[in-house]
């Protein structure tokens, strides 16, 4: 009985050592969380009267994704449209008495910058 009882438990170790693997290769493939959400409330402008307006889409922006890349090396998904989507990379970031100012990069862009604004929940 005792030899059956710790094969037991030598089986489920290796079965939660398994697990925990598998679920820490998951998340590492999964990358940043997109910063932008499909917006829920209706949106803001009915028509596009503006000519220099290509294409818009109304997002809430997820600021505690965009709170949390503020330590070095962070990146942010930028899924702008589901056909334009860029990485970002964290450069610096600086700060001022009421918020933040995220500054990056996007990766394989040359000479690109990206500034992200951030004033409490506000961006």
């Amino acid at each position: 009985m005792l030899k059956s009882i710790s094969s037991f438990g030598w089986w489920s170790a290796a079965l939660v050592i398994v697990l925990t693997m598998l679920a820490g290769f998951g998340a590492q493939a999964q990358g940043p969380a997109p910063l932008f959400l499909t917006a829920t409330r209706p949106a803001a402008r009915t028509s596009n009267d503006d000519a220099t307006v290509v294409r818009a889409r109304e997002v809430d922006v997820q600021v505690p994704v965009l709170a949390a890349a503020r330590a070095a090396g962070s990146s942010l998904d930028l899924n702008l449209f589901p056909d334009a989507a860029y990485t970002a990379t964290l450069d610096r970031v600086d700060t001022s008495a009421s918020g933040y100012v995220w500054v990056g990069h996007l990766v394989d862009v040359p000479l690109s910058t990206v500034s992200l604004a951030v004033e409490g929940t506000t961006v």
